[in-house]
């Protein structure tokens, strides 16, 4: 599990001014969209306002669930990894519903959460199986932070590579233990997506539909508290070109 103790707050992006001297990404470009989520909530997270611009347009987008995000409360007994396995997906498919995208199909591979490392080939066979030289594929960025999210990021890759497809990253845990200028990130390869402030309300509606990941349960706190969450509440979104 993440330690979401301490971290980057969002103020400190904003005040950086890196934000400000972001390129835009250009959305026109992308024909048909293939979204590598290792866990349910990541798609939406990262990327749930551009995946909705795109939708509206009429491009394609297809999700490539990697796992159902059963570990997440591990080891507590409750919600147990049973319950996790059915909640997650469903508040994955009501958070697409409440941005009103729609995905053309939706791929669940049922890789065990936390096992993704272990799996990199087949998941990049996988992911190559659901993409063409006419896709972009979007995948957590090969640094994010999480062993599933770093996996699902190379393989991501190395399909992309293989097929002529076009990829690029999406940040999650990145923006929390990272701090503004790492050197590990390339920011002059960041692009943004501005979305429309009716997006962004659709966005934070969707957010809220990860009760198992916004809400404290028994004795443990929320696995996304809101110093996370502040991070995703942009007018924006960013993209990391290779």
């Amino acid at each position: 599990m993440i330690d979401t103790l301490g971290g980057t707050p969002e103020s400190a992006w904003h005040e950086s001014g890196l934000f400000q001297e972001m390129l835009r990404f250009a959305l026109e470009r992308v024909e048909r969209a293939v979204v590598v989520a290792p866990h349910p909530d990541d798609e939406i997270l990262g990327l749930g306002g551009t995946l909705a611009l795109l939708s509206e347009a009429g491009v394609e987008v297809v999700l490539v669930a990697v796992t159902d995000g059963e570990a997440s409360h591990a080891p507590s007994a409750f919600p147990s990894a049973e319950e996790l396995r059915a909640r997650r997906p469903e508040e994955s498919m009501i958070a697409l519903d409440r941005l009103g995208i729609e995905a053309q199909r939706v791929v669940r591979l049922g890789i065990g959460d936390g096992q993704v490392a272990g799996t990199e080939t087949e998941l990049a066979e996988a992911i190559r199986h659901e993409i063409d030289a006419a896709s972009w594929v979007f995948a957590p960025w090969e640094h994010d932070g999480h062993p599933d999210h770093e996996a699902a990021g190379r393989a991501a890759a190395r399909a992309a590579r293989s097929s002529g497809a076009r990829y690029a990253w999406y940040l999650i845990w990145a923006w929390h233990y990272l701090e503004p200028f790492d050197r590990s990130i390339a920011w002059g390869r960041m692009r943004a997506v501005p979305l429309p402030s009716s997006v962004t309300e659709a966005k934070s509606r969707a957010v809220k539909a990860f009760t198992t990941q916004i809400e404290s349960v028994g004795d443990m706190p929320a696995i996304l508290p809101p110093v996370v969450l502040e991070h995703f509440s942009r007018p924006f979104e960013t993209i990391l070109l290779p």
